[in-house]
């Protein structure tokens, strides 16, 4: 069930920092970032750089959910 993970060796790291300077669009960060954990001590890329929306999509929820709040209280009140 758990497989062991292989050592990253110099010659693999700089073959990603080249593959990571290709990387232009979210989807190849993600294939990026997944063979990059099969790596023993291996980080993989940062989540805002597989998801670069997701502070956008985060941030207009809250602040949808702070609207509807404000409406309810409002109701509430008066």
């Amino acid at each position: 069930m758990w497989h062991k993970k292989e050592e990253r060796t110099p010659e693999v790291h700089r073959e990603y920092l080249k593959k990571l300077e290709k990387v232009k669009t979210p989807e190849d960060a993600r294939a990026l970032h997944k063979e990059m954990k099969k790596y023993k001590g291996g980080s993989g890329l940062p989540l805002p750089m597989r998801y670069p929306d997701a502070p956008l999509y985060i941030s207009s929820t809250v602040a949808a959910i702070e609207i509807i709040i404000f409406i309810v209280i409002l109701n509430i009140k008066y």
